[in-house]
């Protein structure tokens, strides 16, 4: 905490604020007031010399911003391209430097665990109130809903985002407080139901894997081993309702109807869900998106999803969702051919390095490492999710990068020097 506790503290607000709102949906004049009073309060504590501006990863963002400001010599839309670079290139660093910032040390980053946890509360809470609403009304097994008009792939994404931070949570509060550490597992089934609501496929096999590797890093690093009974026992239980769910999504989704009266359960079972991924489109997006990268293997369209569209109109008036290819690496290769991709992963790449230094380091030290952990699991979870999907964009970036430097600029920060700005 700085020395100035009333700056402190409005900062403090302000983030506050900037998380709960981010992943609502219409909320850009709100959104870009805490941002810009965010900025304004950090540049101010910095010229005060009350803290200290870098950026984590910078490095890697140097050479993604190049090759994104590149692009603009190739760009199908230079206007379009450059307003995106700073949407999602500059908003994206500025939230680093913010993060960054603030969350210095293991105290201020429970501080942001909680926020994010009271905001996931709000949205699943209403997420569950209008599904249940939904389900009485239609007498429909499924619906694909989400709370605030968020759309069912962001607010599925955003539980995917915030879901190992809850579970993790849960696990240290078994050590401290078993009524908090009862009410986080609550609020992980309120999360299953909401994310169950979004019909979304792609977010079943993305916490699927993150619930493995925490398991798994957990059991590496040894991390609260007088609880493992109990974490292994919840984690198994979440593992089996995962498969479940994502069977009956795939099943509901297919919309395949056969005489059941000749086919045993498990026939009809592998029919349907065969059924419900042949009709997916994105099989043929990407390889519309492959021909454009083979073609042109050193540059695209252009930064910005659209270039997909861009550099071909006439295939994307077939399909109304062929505006773009429907894969967050995919989508980059459109835009920047192969460098676009590469530049794209070395910040995933270095995010993760980060993040196993700080487990590395703390290991047997502190109880703290399974925030790390979480934070492995969540970009484990983000790529997957985006394998058929290309959601991580504005808002849903903008937490991820801000969660991301919040990690390592707080468990990390008394192990590496600094990156400076």
């Amino acid at each position: 905490m700085l020395k100035n506790k009333k700056l402190d503290h409005a900062a403090f607000m302000l983030l506050a604020g900037y998380i709960w709102i981010l992943p609502v949906a219409h909320t850009t004049t709100i959104r870009e007031f805490l941002f810009f009073s965010l900025l304004s309060v950090t540049l101010w504590a910095a010229w005060r010399k009350e803290i200290r501006l870098h950026i984590p990863m910078f490095n890697s963002w140097i050479i993604y911003t190049a090759i994104s400001i590149f692009s603009l010599f190739y760009a199908i839309n230079p206007i379009y391209s450059l307003r995106e670079i700073w949407l999602e290139i500059g908003y994206s660093i500025i939230t680093i430097l913010i993060a960054a910032a603030w969350v210095k040390d293991e105290h201020a980053f429970s501080r942001t665990v909680r926020l994010l946890i009271i905001g996931n509360i709000f949205l699943v809470c209403s997420a569950l109130i209008k599904g249940i609403y939904i389900l009485l009304k239609s007498n429909n097994a499924m619906i694909a809903t989400a709370p605030f008009d968020i759309g069912v792939g962001k607010f599925s994404s955003y539980i995917i985002l915030v879901m190992p931070f809850i579970w993790v949570q849960a696990l240290l509060s078994l050590k401290r407080n078993l009524r908090i550490a009862f009410l986080l597992f609550l609020l992980i089934i309120v999360n299953i139901i909401a994310l169950y609501f979004t019909a979304n496929r792609a977010a079943w096999q993305a916490l699927f894997i993150q619930i493995i590797l925490i398991v798994c890093l957990l059991s590496y690093y040894r991390v609260l081993p007088s609880l493992k009974k109990v974490f292994l026992t919840a984690s198994l239980c979440l593992l089996i309702v995962t498969i479940v769910l994502n069977l009956i999504t795939l099943v509901q989704k297919s919309g395949f109807a056969i005489d059941e009266n000749n086919f045993t359960a498990y026939d009809i079972l592998i029919g349907k869900v065969l059924k419900s991924l042949s009709d997916d489109p994105r099989l043929n997006f990407w390889q519309v998106a492959f021909k454009n990268i083979k073609e042109q293997p050193l540059s695209g369209g252009g930064f910005g999803r659209e270039a997909f569209k861009l550099l071909n109109p006439e295939y994307a008036k077939t399909h109304a969702y062929a505006w773009h290819a429907h894969n967050m690496l995919l989508n980059k290769g459109v835009q920047m051919g192969i460098p676009g991709i590469l530049a794209f992963c070395l910040l995933f790449v270095a995010a993760l390095r980060k993040m196993w230094i700080i487990c590395t380091n703390i290991k047997g030290q502190n109880d703290f490492i399974v925030y790390a952990i979480a934070g492995i699991a969540m970009i484990a979870g983000v790529i997957i999710k985006n394998f058929t999907d290309d959601l991580f964009i504005r808002d849903h970036a903008w937490l991820f990068w801000l969660i991301t430097s919040a990690i390592i600029s707080a468990l990390g920060s008394q192990r590496e020097k600094p990156e400076k700005l």
